[in-house]
């Protein structure tokens, strides 16, 4: 199986898939667009099978020939896949315009006295310094619960840098953007679930390109993902969480 059949096989599992029972349920609003992309690349990459298939059965060219070729083919179909860049850097964007909706607690406030907030949150951190660890996570959660912003920044943007990472934050910041705005927060989930397959579906194609000699940061530019120190293409592409 080439390169670009591999590629095929998998795009055509992700169409079998949508998002998976729990990615179809966060994000139902994005089913619809996602069979748009996924059918898109599948044509755009079923036509690039073929043509690769003429060029390896060309008796007229060498075997140098023909991987000369076929680097042609692949650094045009380079291009010719930017539209999946365009869409990853749009949802990007996106995600980052709700998550400030959303989590806008590390924001400190336009109004009022900026002296005055910087106190408070000196005095929060003074006041939690030297608690243990176990305190300081469950204090940061229960100033989510109740919308807390102004403890939620003083433990995470004081001197020193943020105090609370991994699971606790993240389930921190869950409960605060699910009651600071859960309108947005819902988007926020539904995109996330979207970008996802977004890069699985663009390391799929990444990957064939690679394959047949493909310029590595012409690819990483054009498909808006970044793929690492530079390697032969037959890494195993990552599935999405929610499959």
């Amino acid at each position: 199986m080439t390169a670009l059949e591999q590629a095929l096989a998998g795009i055509k599992t992700l169409q079998q898939r949508g998002f998976g029972p729990e990615g179809n349920r966060q994000a139902p609003d994005r089913l619809e667009r996602w069979a748009e992309i996924e059918d898109r690349a599948r044509v755009q990459t079923e036509d690039l099978s073929k043509q690769e298939f003429t060029i390896r059965r060309d008796s007229r060219l060498s075997d140098a020939g023909k991987a000369e070729k076929g680097r042609e083919l692949a650094q045009t179909a380079t291009g010719d896949f930017r539209w999946i860049g365009r869409e990853i850097t749009q949802t990007s964007e996106a995600q980052d315009r709700l998550r400030a909706l959303c989590l806008d607690y590390l924001k400190a406030p336009k109004d009022g006295d900026k002296l005055l907030a910087f106190l408070r949150e000196q005095e929060v951190r003074q006041h939690f310094r030297d608690q243990p660890e176990h305190e300081r996570r469950m204090a940061f959660q229960q100033a989510a619960e109740r919308l807390d912003g102004e403890t939620m920044r003083a433990f995470q943007t004081g001197p020193g840098g943020p105090w609370i990472a991994g699971e606790t934050l993240q389930r921190a910041e869950e409960i605060y953007g699910q009651r600071r705005n859960p309108e947005a927060w819902k988007n926020m989930q539904s995109l996330g679930v979207y970008a996802e397959h977004l890069n699985v579906l663009a390391m799929l194609i990444a990957r064939a390109l690679l394959s047949y000699g493909a310029d590595q940061s012409a690819v990483e530019k054009a498909l808006a993902i970044p793929l690492g120190p530079a390697r032969e293409g037959a890494e195993q592409v990552q599935e999405p969480a929610h499959a």
